[in-house]
C-alpha cells in the first residue's frame, strides 16, 4: 500500500484554502472511509463525573474560532492528564463520534450526558473508529500535523469516575479512543476536515492493539514488531522490549513502570 495518501497542505495556507479531505484514506481492509471532521474541542469527561460536578453550560463551550494546538495540548484548555507520565505522546485525546449513539442506547439514564466531548476528548471525530485508524497515522487538521501514538486507556478514567460499568463497556467493545502527539503545532477550528498524510503501519489498527491488551497476550513476533513500530508511544515500545526479554509476554504488566 502506498503510504503517502494525500499531499500535505502548505503550512502557510490560509484557513479558507484548506483541502476538502473528501476521503480520509485506506483502512486496514483497503476500503476508503469518510473524511474525519472535528465536532468539538472539549476538556472535561462529563459522562464520568458525578452530575453535580459537571460545569453548567458545558455543551455550549465549543470554541467558535481557531484554537492553538501544540505538544502540551490545546492552548488555554485544561486537558485531563490521567495517564501516567502524561507527556508529548498524549498531547491530544480523540474519540469517535459514531460511538455516542451506542452509549445513549445502552445507558439510557445518562443519555443526555453522551454528547461530543463527553469523555474529555479534545477532538471528537466522525467517519472513523478504532478499526479504521492505525498506530503511527499522520494526519493534518487545519495547520496542525499530528501522529497517532497509542489507544486510550479506560482503566485510567477511574480517577474521575464512580461509573465502573461504563469503563468496562469501553474496554469490552473497543470504544477507547486514541492519543495523538503533535508533529507540527498549528491552528485548529471545530468543523475542520482531517486529511490522512501517511499510514506507516496499515496492519496495526488501534482495535488490534486493544485486543492484544484485553483478550490475549501478543506473540513474540508481535512483540518484536511493537519494539520498533513507527509512531508507537515510547512507553509501549519499552514494555514490548521488556516482555520480549522475559517469560511474561503481557504488555500491560510492564507498561507504566
Amino acid at each position: 500500500m502506498n503510504g503517502l495518501i494525500y499531499q500535505k497542505e502548505s503550512r502557510q495556507a490560509p484557513l479558507h484554502c484548506r483541502p476538502d479531505g473528501q476521503r480520509f484514506g485506506p483502512s486496514i481492509d483497503n476500503q476508503l472511509t469518510p473524511c474525519q471532521v472535528i465536532l468539538s474541542l472539549s476538556t472535561e469527561p462529563v459522562v464520568l463525573l458525578q452530575m453535580k460536578q459537571v460545569r453548567r453550560g458545558f455543551q455550549s463551550e465549543v470554541p467558535s474560532g481557531p484554537v492553538w494546538v501544540d505538544r502540551t495540548g490545546i492552548a488555554d484548555g485544561h486537558p485531563v492528564k490521567s495517564a501516567p507520565n502524561f507527556g508529548p505522546d498524549r498531547a491530544v485525546y480523540a474519540y469517535p463520534a459514531r460511538h455516542y449513539p451506542k452509549w445513549r442506547a445502552e445507558f439510557t439514564s445518562l443519555e443526555n450526558a453522551f454528547h461530543a466531548g463527553a469523555f474529555g476528548e479534545s477532538f471528537t471525530l466522525t467517519g472513523v473508529d478504532e478499526e479504521t485508524v492505525c498506530i503511527g497515522d499522520i494526519i493534518r487538521v487545519g495547520s496542525c500535523q499530528l501522529q497517532l501514538s497509542e489507544p486510550g486507556q479506560p482503566n485510567q478514567w477511574l480517577y474521575a469516575s464512580p461509573r465502573r460499568e461504563i469503563i468496562e463497556t469501553a474496554k469490552r467493545t473497543n470504544r477507547t479512543g486514541w492519543y495523538y502527539r503533535i508533529l507540527e503545532p498549528g491552528w485548529v477550528t471545530a468543523g475542520d476536515s482531517v486529511v490522512l498524510v501517511k499510514r506507516p503501519n496499515p496492519v496495526w489498527s488501534v482495535a488490534r492493539f486493544n485486543q492484544i491488551l484485553g483478550a490475549a497476550d501478543p506473540t513474540r513476533q508481535e512483540l518484536a514488531e511493537l519494539t520498533a513500530l513507527k509512531g508507537l508511544a515510547s512507553d509501549w515500545q519499552w514494555a514490548a522490549r521488556k516482555a520480549l526479554k522475559g517469560f511474561e509476554q503481557s504488555l500491560a504488566l510492564f507498561w507504566g513502570r
